[in-house]
Order: C-alpha cells, then structure tokens, then sequence
C-alpha cells in the first residue's frame, strides 16, 4: 500500500477504510480463511467519521467469519479503532472468490 506522507490523512491509509462499501469488508473477510490458519491473528484499525463507529461494524464481521476477538482499544482521541482478532477455523483450499476486495484508494469515494 502506498500512502504519502506528506499528504497523509488518518483515513488516507490502511484496508478497510479504502473499501467502497460494507459488501467490500464482508468480501475481504469471508476471503481471510483462505490466507489464515486455525489460531492466525489479524492486527487491524479503522477510524471513525462523521460520528459514525466504524469499528464497530468491523468487530462484527470478524465474528461472522469465525474470528473471535483478543483484543481492542480505541485511541485517546476516541476516532480510530484498533483491534486483534484469531481465527478459529478451517483454512480454505481456495478464495472464495476470483478478487479478494476492490481497493479504491480513493477516500472520497471510501466509507
């Protein structure tokens, strides 16, 4: 991933705040059991905006796909999330899916 330093934002960088939509998030994770084996971590953050919890809706993703939480915190400043998930399941032979997710790098365009 690229990010620019001297123009980054806190929503500029990272996965899944580059994900055009929920669908996006769901897709990349229901894909996580292809790249992870029985008790792998995720590390993962995700920022908040315009008031809305962005984390929440990851952490509960997570738990759809056979993730169970280890841990998580949200920064001193409240607007980003900052979590550790392990996966309880079977790793997958293949992807579910041909593209794992779209990356819009884009953040107007980023939810």
């Amino acid at each position: 991933m690229n990010c620019r330093i001297h123009k980054l934002k806190k929503k500029d960088c990272g996965v899944f705040g580059n994900l055009a939509d929920e669908s996006e998030l769901n897709r990349l994770l229901a894909n996580l059991s292809f790249l992870s084996k029985q008790g792998a971590f995720v590390i993962w953050t995700r920022g908040h905006s315009n008031g809305i919890p962005h984390s929440e809706t990851v952490r509960k993703s997570f738990r759809k796909y056979g993730f169970e939480e280890v841990n998580f915190k949200l920064t001193t400043t409240g607007d980003i999330g900052v979590g550790i998930h392990r996966y309880l399941g079977k790793s997958l032979a293949a992807p579910k899916e041909q593209q794992l997710f779209k990356f819009t790098g884009i953040p107007s365009k980023a939810r």
